[in-house]
């Protein structure tokens, strides 16, 4: 998942938007370095990332119960950069 990509009128954009993966799966955060500082913040108790605006691979979660996954960079959330993850067995 690449973090800071171009939406929603500039680099606040996460590519892809949404995934569907198997139980298990280890989902990589890899941030570009651009749109300024972003981070991962899922809804509920999944783990959440620290703040980077640096580019590289910074965060990786392994999803182990099937549902979906909704996350957010809060300090762009309010402009709309979201995600989700639905998780299959």
């Amino acid at each position: 998942m690449t973090v800071g990509s171009p939406g929603n009128g500039g680099n606040f954009g996460f590519d892809p938007l949404a995934v569907r993966c198997s139980t298990g799966t280890t989902v990589a955060f890899e941030w570009t370095g651009d749109g300024g500082a972003h981070d991962i913040a899922f809804q509920g108790d999944t783990e959440t990332s620290d703040i980077y605006s640096q580019s590289g691979r910074h965060f990786e979660v392994t999803l182990d119960e099937p549902g979906v996954y909704l996350y957010a960079c809060r300090p762009h959330e309010g402009i709309g950069q979201r995600g989700g993850i639905v998780v299959e067995e």
